[in-house]
């Protein structure tokens, strides 16, 4: 795993959402969240992980943000990356609201609060929570609402890391 160097504290950052607004992890101080890092290899691992989490708890309830590692695409192939992006995004609003269907919940008031995939492009995000290598092993980190870190799991393990770390 490679979160050896995670900082005591989040950095807050700003960074485009898929759909083309800007999210801050600012805009959740005073709940916990799961930041989850990852890139094109390891997006399985992530979306395996999120899912996890989701049986367990609800976008309302629990945050899951989503920072893709982008630095390695080239500027050339930005728009193509970003439709990829775009599409994963749509199968992922389709993959939760049938998974709230079948528990009998209501459908998402509004899939971009619910399913948040921000764009790094420059790495800038993953680096300044001390990670590298998210784009071959995804890695998911719990917050506390003042932004503390309190632990972190990876790989395909990620979400049942997660929930283990999860305050009851």
């Amino acid at each position: 795993m490679s979160t050896q160097q995670l900082p005591a504290q989040a950095p807050d950052f700003t960074l485009d959402h898929v759909l083309g607004h800007a999210v801050s992890l600012g805009d959740f101080r005073g709940r916990t969240v799961v930041v989850v890092f990852g890139g094109r290899e390891s997006a399985p691992q992530l979306k395996q992980g999120v899912r996890t989490i989701r049986v367990k708890h609800h976008p309302d309830e629990l945050p899951v943000i989503g920072v893709s590692d982008l630095r390695a695409a080239p500027r050339a192939a930005r728009i193509v990356v970003k439709s990829q992006l775009k599409k994963a995004f749509q199968e992922a609003v389709q993959d939760e609201t049938a998974r709230l269907e079948a528990a009998g919940r209501p459908p998402l008031a509004d899939p971009s609060k619910a399913v948040i995939m921000l764009m790094d492009w420059s790495g800038e995000v993953v680096d300044g929570f001390g990670l590298s290598g998210v784009d071959q092993e995804a890695v998911g980190v719990v917050l506390d609402g003042d932004g503390k870190i309190l632990g972190s799991g990876s790989g395909t393990q990620l979400g049942e890391q997660v929930l283990a770390i999860l305050p009851a």
